[in-house]
């Protein structure tokens, strides 16, 4: 899923259906989004005009419709970020799509009430491929760490 969860109502169905399926039938009690460096996929992002959330948007072709879940997380990454040089802004958008992803599986039916019960909690990852380095998002610093 190249690391993206769709907001619940989006058009996404497979995705949305997967995680229902897997609250629901598997009893998960972890769920890890993980992103990784040196992605294509948020390369192909930065690149894509427009502004809005457009997976409903036929005339795009697939990749481009599934990308588009994340131009709030870019748009959030040039505005904030704008003086740094593009291939900062990735690296930095590679973290921001896990925390974006974060917040969309929040908006699922169950998602908040098994967090609740502490049936459920949900971690965001960032691998870093060059140097092995895994981080993990901290909510108390709101920063990714590494891992121990």
């Amino acid at each position: 899923d190249l690391g993206l969860i769709p907001p619940y109502r989006a058009v996404a169905q497979a995705s949305v259906a997967g995680v229902q399926f897997a609250l629901e039938e598997l009893k998960v009690s972890n769920i890890i989004i993980l992103g990784h460096s040196k992605n294509p996929a948020i390369h192909r992002l930065m690149l894509m005009k427009g502004d809005r959330l457009e997976i409903d948007n036929t005339e795009l072709d697939s990749l481009s419709r599934w990308l588009s879940i994340g131009i709030p997380a870019r748009n959030a990454v040039i505005t904030q970020l704008k003086n740094l040089p593009p291939a900062k802004q990735e690296a930095e958008l590679e973290k921001e799509l896990v925390l974006h992803s974060m917040n969309n599986l929040l908006g699922y039916p169950q998602v908040q009430t098994l967090m609740d019960a502490d049936r459920l909690q949900i971690f965001g990852w960032h691998f870093d491929i060059e140097s092995g380095v895994m981080l993990s998002f901290d909510p108390d610093t709101q920063q990714f760490e590494p891992i121990d």
